[in-house]
């Protein structure tokens, strides 16, 4: 399933957010705190890694990633068909892809699997906190983070370039 959470128009050459997370009420805490913290860039959410990378490599059904627009990917490790690891490994090999920031977002803390992530170029490994409020807090920070310094680093490296 893909579900655009904002279609508002960008003016400029706005990041828009690729969210790969298969829990409806982890992606709608996740969407709605990043929001809160003050993200106005669009927002597209998918179920399965599959759909994240059909999207990204133009296979199977539209929508598709478009020339010219910049993405950023914050991804949970387990997700159905394809893992966030493997999402992480394909966007991180592609010469087209492989200057989208990724994050991962995921409540697995094997310390294997966060080194994975990491050498395989993630810019961020951030394990969910079990608590509710601490969830919270955790995902506005990463809105913050987005908003004051990836995006902004983002438009200054690729002002008008295909990502």
């Amino acid at each position: 399933m893909l579900e655009l959470v904002n279609s508002h128009h960008d003016s400029g050459n706005e990041p828009e957010i690729i969210l790969g997370e298969d829990d409806y009420g982890y992606a709608g805490l996740i969407i709605q705190n990043l929001k809160r913290a003050g993200l106005k860039n669009n927002i597209t959410h998918f179920r399965d890694g599959e759909k994240i990378l059909n999207f990204l490599f133009r296979k199977g059904k539209l929508p598709h990633r478009q020339d010219g627009k910049l993405y950023i990917a914050i991804l949970d490790v387990r997700m159905p068909v394809v893992d966030g690891i493997e999402v992480l490994r394909r966007i991180k090999e592609d010469d087209a892809l492989k200057n989208i920031p990724t994050f991962i977002m995921s409540s697995t803390d094997d310390p294997g699997v966060i080194d994975i992530c990491h050498v395989m170029g993630c810019a961020k490994y951030i394990v969910k906190p079990k608590n509710y409020d601490q969830l919270k807090e955790t995902i506005a920070q990463l809105g913050y983070h987005l908003i004051k310094e990836v995006i902004p680093a983002q438009k200054k490296k690729f002002p008008r370039q295909a990502i």
